[in-house]
Protein backbone atom coordinates (compact mmCIF):
# COMPACT_ATOMS: atom_id res chain seq x y z
CA UNK A 1 0.00 0.00 0.00
CA UNK A 2 1.45 2.99 -1.04
CA UNK A 3 1.11 6.75 0.06
CA UNK A 4 -0.92 9.42 -1.63
CA UNK A 5 1.15 12.38 -1.69
CA UNK A 6 -0.63 15.41 0.27
CA UNK A 7 -1.21 18.37 -1.80
CA UNK A 8 0.01 20.90 0.46
CA UNK A 9 3.88 21.41 0.52
CA UNK A 10 5.39 22.18 3.64
CA UNK A 11 6.66 25.67 4.47
CA UNK A 12 9.96 24.91 3.15
CA UNK A 13 9.13 23.48 0.10
CA UNK A 14 6.67 26.54 -0.64
CA UNK A 15 9.53 29.13 0.23
CA UNK A 16 11.73 27.38 -2.11
CA UNK A 17 14.16 26.95 0.83
CA UNK A 18 14.54 23.52 0.64
CA UNK A 19 14.43 21.56 -3.62
CA UNK A 20 14.17 17.97 -4.27
CA UNK A 21 17.14 17.99 -6.38
CA UNK A 22 20.54 18.83 -5.06
CA UNK A 23 21.68 22.47 -5.27
CA UNK A 24 25.33 23.41 -5.83
CA UNK A 25 27.53 24.93 -2.87
CA UNK A 26 26.43 28.54 -3.40
CA UNK A 27 22.92 27.94 -3.79
CA UNK A 28 22.28 25.93 -0.61
CA UNK A 29 24.57 28.68 1.30
CA UNK A 30 22.05 31.24 -0.17
CA UNK A 31 18.97 28.74 0.92
CA UNK A 32 20.24 28.39 3.95
CA UNK A 33 21.22 32.01 4.83
CA UNK A 34 16.69 33.12 3.68
CA UNK A 35 16.18 30.01 5.72
CA UNK A 36 18.51 31.25 8.68
CA UNK A 37 16.47 34.53 8.46
CA UNK A 38 12.83 33.34 7.84
CA UNK A 39 13.42 31.68 11.38
CA UNK A 40 15.25 34.72 12.88
CA UNK A 41 11.93 37.03 11.81
CA UNK A 42 9.50 34.01 12.92
CA UNK A 43 11.69 33.77 16.41
CA UNK A 44 11.09 37.81 16.63
CA UNK A 45 7.28 37.52 15.82
CA UNK A 46 6.63 35.31 18.35
CA UNK A 47 8.65 37.41 21.24
CA UNK A 48 7.34 39.94 20.29
CA UNK A 49 3.66 38.34 20.22
CA UNK A 50 4.51 37.47 23.47
CA UNK A 51 5.36 40.46 25.19
CA UNK A 52 2.55 42.34 24.07
CA UNK A 53 0.29 39.88 25.70
CA UNK A 54 2.22 40.12 29.10
CA UNK A 55 1.99 43.98 28.48
CA UNK A 56 -1.67 43.52 28.06
CA UNK A 57 -2.32 41.47 30.91
CA UNK A 58 0.43 43.87 32.85
CA UNK A 59 -2.12 46.83 32.04
CA UNK A 60 -4.95 45.38 32.57
CA UNK A 61 -3.96 44.01 36.16
CA UNK A 62 -2.71 47.30 36.85
CA UNK A 63 -5.71 49.45 35.37
CA UNK A 64 -7.80 47.09 37.75
CA UNK A 65 -5.44 47.88 40.86
CA UNK A 66 -5.84 51.39 40.21
CA UNK A 67 -9.07 51.31 40.21
CA UNK A 68 -9.46 49.72 43.59
CA UNK A 69 -7.15 51.81 45.19
CA UNK A 70 -8.67 54.97 43.51
CA UNK A 71 -11.74 54.23 45.27
CA UNK A 72 -13.20 54.20 48.58
CA UNK A 73 -12.48 50.69 48.90
CA UNK A 74 -8.55 50.88 49.39
CA UNK A 75 -8.42 51.21 53.22
CA UNK A 76 -10.87 48.27 53.98
CA UNK A 77 -9.32 44.96 55.16
CA UNK A 78 -11.33 41.95 54.61
CA UNK A 79 -12.19 40.28 51.43
CA UNK A 80 -16.06 40.78 52.33
CA UNK A 81 -15.94 44.75 52.93
CA UNK A 82 -13.74 44.90 49.94
CA UNK A 83 -16.29 42.82 47.73
CA UNK A 84 -19.18 45.19 49.51
CA UNK A 85 -17.37 48.45 49.23
CA UNK A 86 -16.82 47.49 45.26
CA UNK A 87 -20.72 46.62 44.61
CA UNK A 88 -21.72 50.17 45.61
CA UNK A 89 -18.95 51.76 43.85
CA UNK A 90 -20.38 49.96 40.47
CA UNK A 91 -23.75 51.08 41.76
CA UNK A 92 -21.99 54.34 41.54
CA UNK A 93 -20.09 54.03 38.44
CA UNK A 94 -23.13 52.57 36.88
CA UNK A 95 -25.38 55.63 37.45
CA UNK A 96 -22.59 57.55 36.08
CA UNK A 97 -22.30 56.04 32.66
CA UNK A 98 -26.09 56.45 32.56
CA UNK A 99 -25.76 60.74 32.76
CA UNK A 100 -22.81 60.14 30.12
CA UNK A 101 -25.21 58.45 27.59
CA UNK A 102 -28.05 60.88 28.22
CA UNK A 103 -25.67 63.63 27.59
CA UNK A 104 -24.17 61.30 24.35
CA UNK A 105 -28.26 61.17 23.07
CA UNK A 106 -28.76 64.70 24.20
CA UNK A 107 -25.91 66.10 22.12
CA UNK A 108 -26.40 63.86 19.20
CA UNK A 109 -29.97 65.36 19.21
CA UNK A 110 -28.63 68.78 19.26
CA UNK A 111 -26.66 67.98 16.46
CA UNK A 112 -29.04 70.33 14.05
CA UNK A 113 -26.21 69.67 11.17
CA UNK A 114 -28.01 66.18 10.50
CA UNK A 115 -31.31 65.30 9.12
CA UNK A 116 -33.48 63.48 11.92
CA UNK A 117 -33.05 60.56 10.20
CA UNK A 118 -29.32 60.28 10.53
CA UNK A 119 -29.55 61.30 14.06
CA UNK A 120 -31.76 58.52 14.64
CA UNK A 121 -29.52 55.81 13.00
CA UNK A 122 -26.68 57.23 15.15
CA UNK A 123 -28.32 56.61 18.42
CA UNK A 124 -29.32 52.91 17.18
CA UNK A 125 -25.27 52.75 16.79
CA UNK A 126 -24.84 54.13 19.99
CA UNK A 127 -27.13 51.75 21.45
CA UNK A 128 -25.42 48.76 19.06
CA UNK A 129 -22.29 50.22 20.87
CA UNK A 130 -23.11 49.69 23.70
CA UNK A 131 -24.42 46.29 24.25
CA UNK A 132 -21.28 45.38 22.03
CA UNK A 133 -19.34 47.01 25.18
CA UNK A 134 -21.33 45.32 27.64
CA UNK A 135 -20.92 42.00 26.36
CA UNK A 136 -16.73 42.46 26.21
CA UNK A 137 -16.94 44.11 29.64
CA UNK A 138 -18.91 40.79 31.01
CA UNK A 139 -16.38 38.39 28.84
CA UNK A 140 -13.14 40.42 29.87
CA UNK A 141 -13.98 40.63 33.72
CA UNK A 142 -16.80 37.54 34.32
CA UNK A 143 -14.71 35.02 32.09
CA UNK A 144 -11.03 36.23 31.99
CA UNK A 145 -10.03 37.79 35.35
CA UNK A 146 -12.42 35.38 36.95
CA UNK A 147 -10.51 32.51 35.55
CA UNK A 148 -6.90 34.11 36.24
CA UNK A 149 -8.10 33.89 39.63
CA UNK A 150 -10.09 30.60 39.41
CA UNK A 151 -10.53 29.30 43.35
CA UNK A 152 -8.76 32.23 44.96
CA UNK A 153 -10.28 34.42 47.52
CA UNK A 154 -9.28 37.14 45.83
CA UNK A 155 -11.49 36.49 42.60
CA UNK A 156 -14.66 38.22 43.52
CA UNK A 157 -12.26 41.48 44.23
CA UNK A 158 -10.66 41.30 40.65
CA UNK A 159 -13.97 40.92 39.02
CA UNK A 160 -14.85 43.79 40.38
CA UNK A 161 -12.18 45.61 40.20
CA UNK A 162 -12.16 45.05 36.85
CA UNK A 163 -15.93 45.86 36.08
CA UNK A 164 -15.46 49.19 38.27
CA UNK A 165 -12.33 50.29 36.08
CA UNK A 166 -14.36 48.94 32.85
CA UNK A 167 -17.58 51.59 33.72
CA UNK A 168 -15.35 54.06 34.87
CA UNK A 169 -13.25 54.22 31.68
CA UNK A 170 -16.38 53.61 29.52
CA UNK A 171 -18.10 56.95 31.00
CA UNK A 172 -14.65 58.77 30.72
CA UNK A 173 -14.77 57.95 26.85
CA UNK A 174 -18.13 59.12 26.27
CA UNK A 175 -17.35 61.95 28.30
CA UNK A 176 -14.88 62.79 26.32
CA UNK A 177 -16.80 62.23 22.75
CA UNK A 178 -19.59 63.91 23.48
CA UNK A 179 -18.94 66.92 26.22
CA UNK A 180 -18.24 66.60 29.82
CA UNK A 181 -21.30 66.98 32.24
CA UNK A 182 -22.89 70.52 32.54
Amino acid sequence: MTKAKSRSRPTLFRFGLVSERPLSFPRALLRFRALKDLCLVRNIMNRAAGLLLVAGFIGATASAQTAAKASECSGLVTTYEINQCLVKEIKKANIELSYAYERAFDAIDANNALQLEVRTRWKASLVRAERAWIVYRDAECRGNIAYQWWGGSGSGTAVGSCELAMIRGRARELQKVYGAPN
